[in-house]
């Protein structure tokens, strides 16, 4: 389809009350497992070792290989965001000590089994994360999230310093509620949709696209970091 990279989700589950550990299912590798792989993987005391977490790894390393073979660049996904006994941990993830440490040893891990891959462009850490609520209150302080960031960077950097990490955004809000530039990251995925507005009645369509050019563009001006745009695009004529 003329792509030359991908986003990766091999979506493990953290369990949302601190206890290190996560799950991932079968259904999530439909095609490469001949097994039963509902799982639940303690961190850190296997640490990658014990059978569960080695053959969750090991999936993970054998896709990153398969695009490889393809032609692909890979960004990793590093968690899951599908609800878990009814709380999304994406949105958890980030929001105490106890599940930020937890993260961290996973990241720490999985860096280490996938230092050597060529085809990995970045780590991305988090899907979306919520630390501004709908109503545009921040729900987490700049502080607490440079601090849980900085903790998941240096695991990962600790044991792979060859590869990027990154985080993903929504769109303008992002800069104006948080910013995401005050984050230890080497570039944001900004995820701008071209959302219809009721009130508009003509060429909506048109118009919706529009306003995503125009957070682009806004945001290069006004937005410190790196950014790629990620989830959402659009075509562009040849010399852009």
């Amino acid at each position: 389809m003329g792509f030359n990279a991908i986003r990766l989700n091999m979506q493990p589950t953290f369990e949302p009350d601190g206890v290190n550990r996560f799950f991932y299912e079968t259904f999530d590798f439909p095609n490469v497992c001949d097994t039963s792989l509902d799982q639940e993987v303690r961190f850190p005391a296997s640490c990658g070792n014990e059978p569960a977490a080695n053959a969750y790894f090991q999936l993970v390393e054998r896709a990153i290989d398969y695009a490889a073979s393809e032609g692909l660049k890979v960004i990793l996904l590093c968690v899951g965001n599908r609800p878990l006994r009814g709380q999304n941990y994406a949105e958890q993830m980030g929001s105490n000590d106890a599940y930020t440490s937890d993260y961290a040893t996973y990241l720490g891990v999985l860096a280490y089994r996938l230092k050597s891959k060529t085809n990995l462009i970045s780590y991305e850490l988090l899907p979306e994360p919520h630390w501004a609520s709908d109503s545009r209150r921040l729900v987490r302080t700049k502080s607490d999230v440079c601090r849980y960031v900085n903790q998941w960077v240096s695991a990962i950097k600790a044991v792979d310093s060859h590869h990027l990490v990154n985080m993903e955004g929504t769109s303008i809000f992002d800069v104006f509620d948080w910013d995401g530039a005050v984050m230890n990251v080497d570039f944001l995925a900004m995820h701008p949709y071209p959302f219809l507005v009721p009130t508009e009645t003509t060429d909506r369509a048109r118009i919706a696209a529009d306003r995503v050019t125009d957070q682009i563009a806004w945001m290069s001006k006004n937005l410190n970091k790196p950014f790629i745009i990620g989830e959402t695009g659009f075509s562009a004529p040849p010399d852009v």
